[in-house]
Formats: structure tokens, C-alpha cells, sequence
């Protein structure tokens, strides 16, 4: 399914929602890796009214299942009215930038007297986050990348990532953590944590200092002590 396609299946979905709720749905999410989540509620003479947990209709689950598969967007807010207009807003908001309350604005964009009620976020939290989304993409991507493979690590000697972008259509990349007695224990990935893997690594490439001679293969190794190394293979 196209991504023309997935958004003309959601809008449908979206106006069977309308049809059962008053005169406006809202539907909001956001879809990042490990975790995602839905706000549906919908107004009458312009008040506000929602489901109680585990009581929204199917469709609402529908549209998440689908969402989950566009990566090109962690957030989107969308509503219909009764008049026949329907918005459909997304925002790439990376999770390292995202907080929990906080929709369709990045963390790093606040200014300091935005961080309280109702989102409360510490003050260090911000301006780490603010230093961030200011540090050059490829500084940036690689301590993303080696918080990654951090989570992975388990008390074992390492976590080492590999990523193929020889075929660029194709690429590939496989997770595997590197054990005390000298195995190689290959890890599970979930499928949007792969996609994440492989967004992250086309961004690398086509940062400076590597898109002027783009590299095919890339090899990430992070140790028990922090220490993160990083080979490329290039084409001939």
C-alpha cells in the first residue's frame, strides 16, 4: 500500500467514525518504534466527549494499525466535520524530541516558559534535548544510534549493528549482541524498530562528512563501557 493510498484508507475510515459521533471527530497519535498511542474523542454542540478505556470503536484501532506503517511521520492530528471538511496534519517528530502530553511540537522547539502545567518537563530535559536538535546530523544520528544498541546490551560484552545499503531499495540490517565467552547472539528486531534502524542510517549517509562518497556498508560496534566504533565498506 501506497502512502496515498494508506492516507485515502484512514480518511475513509475517519468518515465512518463521523457518521456515529456528533458533529466533529478528532483522532490525534503518534507512532515511534517501541511505543505508540490514540487520542479519539468527537464534539457535540461543541462539547467534548470520549470512550471510556477499552470502549472505542474498531476503526480507531484500524487507523493506528495503519499509521504504524508510515514512517515518514511519528505524529498526526486528524479530523472531520459534519460539513464534509477533513485536515490531516502530520509532523515528523523524532522520539528523542517527543514527551508524553506534548503533540505535534518537538520538545527543542519550546521556550523555557512552556515546560510546565500541563506537560512538565524538567528544565535539564529541555536543554538537553534543545542541544540535540542543534548538534550536526551526523553527531547527532550516531549518539541516537549508540543509545540503540545501549538498550540492547544486557550485561553481555557488547552490541554490534550491521547495516547494508549496497542494494539501496533493499537494505538490511541486523542487530546482534556480543557475548562473554565470544558468541555472536543474533536479536529480534521488531519491524518498526528495524525501519527506525535503517532511517537512521540512510540520514548518516547523506550527512556530511559521508555523502559526498556515500558508503554501502556500515558497521557499528558499541562495548559494555560506552565505547562506540564505527567501519564503512565503500564501493568500488
Amino acid at each position: 500500500m501506497t502512502a496515498k493510498q494508506l492516507n485515502a484508507t484512514v480518511i475513509q475510515l475517519v468518515k465512518k467514525l463521523l457518521a456515529n459521533h456528533g458533529d466533529k471527530v478528532v483522532f490525534q497519535g503518534s507512532v515511534y518504534p517501541e511505543h505508540w498511542g490514540v487520542l479519539f474523542y468527537w464534539l457535540i454542540d461543541g462539547k467534548r466527549h470520549d470512550y471510556g478505556f477499552d470502549d472505542e470503536p474498531h476503526e480507531v484501532d484500524e487507523i493506528l494499525e495503519l499509521m504504524r506503517k508510515e514512517l515518514d511521520y511519528e505524529q498526526f492530528t486528524i479530523t472531520a466535520d459534519k460539513s464534509g471538511e477533513i485536515t490531516f496534519e502530520t509532523r515528523h517528530i523524532p522520539e528523542e524530541d517527543s514527551w508524553p502530553g506534548l503533540h505535534m511540537r518537538r520538545v527543542s522547539e519550546l521556550e523555557e516558559h512552556e515546560l510546565g502545567s500541563p506537560i512538565f518537563i524538567p528544565k535539564k530535559d529541555w536543554e538537553e534535548r534543545k542541544a540535540l536538535a542543534e548538534m550536526p546530523d551526523n553527531e547527532r544520528i550516531t549518539i541516537l544510534l549508540g543509545d540503540e544498541l545501549n538498550a540492547h546490551i544486557d550485561g553481555e560484552q557488547g552490541v554490534q549493528l550491521k547495516v547494508d545499503m549496497t542494494d539501496d531499495a533493499n537494505p538490511t540490517v541486523k542487530l546482534a549482541r556480543l557475548m562473554k565467552d565470544g558468541s555472536i547472539n543474533d536479536i529480534e528486531l521488531h519491524p518498526l524498530t528495524k525501519a527506525w534502524l535503517i532511517k537512521q542510517s540512510r540520514e548518516l549517509r547523506a550527512s556530511p562528512p559521508y555523502a559526498k562518497t556515500p558508503w554501502a556498508k556500515m558497521t557499528v560496534n558499541l562495548d559494555n563501557q560506552g565505547e562506540i566504533k564505527m567501519n564503512f565498506e565503500y564501493l568500488d
